[in-house]
């Protein structure tokens, strides 16, 4: 009796050809096209969207990679995309081959897509630096509440690999408060200011070792973040739904990570006073 071959789909010809690095979008295009013949431009498109959505991939330009947080979640996925995103040191366009006083940018359409690329950026600086304490500035941090289920894990990993997170919020509003239950005090620290460390309410920064990480989320999103800070008196779902609808409009914002030994260490001063470690 002939054996049926079933046909190997898109969403599994990318997630295979990702496993050793990041291509540029043509050429996935073609090697798709090559291994499904027949197969369109749009058809390939359509499926990287929706693992875009899923969070399974990261886009930026013509390039497609898969997502460090993805990978990091997946206790059985192939180690060899373990080692090409997490461990790897090498390669063009790799973040971590950056020299002191370097920097890249990037640039996004909204504050939830720059948060999907920012959790990327982090998950591969901190595999770079296990036992390093992550330092943190949000003006708020509203991930735990609109990206929960994102920022715990990035909280867990940080962790696991024996690192502190460590938070400094601009501001004491309810839904600031709210978010306090998700740091134990001890491998997650967070610390309130009566008033914002930095004068733009769009700048968030993190620190991990030599490298910074600094985002400018669009100025609107911001002031309506702000705004939604402001009014709200208890947390609720309609908060968080609404914190969700503003992070995901359309608003242009930017990321800049760099290597700066000097400025590295005067950020982490600046955000450690609040703090003691045993």
């Amino acid at each position: 009796m002939a054996s049926i071959t079933k046909k190997k789909s898109i969403r599994d010809i990318v997630l295979s050809s990702l496993q050793s690095g990041l291509m540029e979008t043509k050429n996935l295009i073609e090697k798709v096209n090559k291994i499904r013949p027949g197969t369109t431009k749009q058809g390939v498109y359509k499926i990287l969207r929706a693992m875009k959505d899923e969070e399974i991939i990261v886009i930026y330009k013509k390039s497609v990679s898969l997502n460090a947080t993805w990978i990091t979640n997946m206790n059985n996925f192939f180690s060899v995309a373990e080692r090409s995103y997490l461990k790897n040191k090498t390669g063009t366009g790799n973040l971590l081959d950056l020299e002191n006083g370097e920097k890249i940018r990037y640039e996004f359409q909204s504050a939830a897509n720059t948060d999907a690329f920012w959790d990327h950026a982090l998950y591969i600086l901190m595999e770079a630096h296990p036992g390093t304490t992550w330092f943190g500035y949000n003006p708020h941090d509203w991930f735990f509440i609109a990206r929960k289920k994102t920022e715990s894990e990035l909280r867990d990993f940080i962790n696991k690999k024996g690192g502190v997170y460590v938070m400094t919020v601009g501001s004491r509003t309810a839904l600031d408060r709210h978010i306090a239950k998700e740091f134990d005090g001890v491998r997650a620290k967070y610390y309130m200011r009566d008033k914002p460390l930095f004068l733009k309410n769009n700048y968030y920064v993190n620190v991990v070792g030599d490298f910074i990480v600094e985002v400018l989320i669009d100025r609107k999103i911001a002031d309506r973040i702000e705004d939604l800070y402001k009014k709200t008196k208890v947390y609720s779902d309609e908060a968080r739904e609404e914190l969700q609808v503003i992070i995901n409009s359309k608003g242009k914002s930017k990321l800049v990570i760099s290597k700066n030994k000097i400025k590295a260490k005067m950020l982490r001063n600046k955000l450690s006073k609040p703090f003691h470690f045993g």
